[in-house]
C-alpha cells in the first residue's frame, strides 16, 4: 500500500494467491479500486475469461499475446 501502482498486471495461475483472488482483492478496497487491472493466462475457455472479468478484471488476455494487443 506504500506505493500504489497505475497498472497491475498478472497471471492468474499463481501459488499463493491466484490472480483472480488478487483481482478481487484489490477491487474491494476503496485505496486499490481504481487502479486497472490486466490479467494474462493460459486458461482460454470462454467461461475462463468470464470469471475473470467478474472477478473485476479490466481486461483478460491468454498466452501467447502480441506486445501489440498488450499496448490496446
Amino acid at each position: 500500500m506504500e506505493y500504489l501502482p497505475d497498472l497491475v498486471i498478472s497471471d492468474v495461475m499463481m501459488s499463493e494467491m491466484n490472480g483472480l483472488q488478487l483481482c478481487q482483492l484489490l477491487k474491494e478496497n476503496t485505496i486499490t479500486s481504481h487502479i486497472p487491472i490486466i490479467l494474462l493466462t493460459g486458461k482460454s475457455h470462454q467461461s475462463n475469461k468470464l470469471e475473470g472479468l467478474e472477478s473485476g478484471a479490466d481486461d483478460y488476455l491468454t498466452k501467447p499475446f502480441s506486445i501489440s494487443e498488450l499496448s490496446l
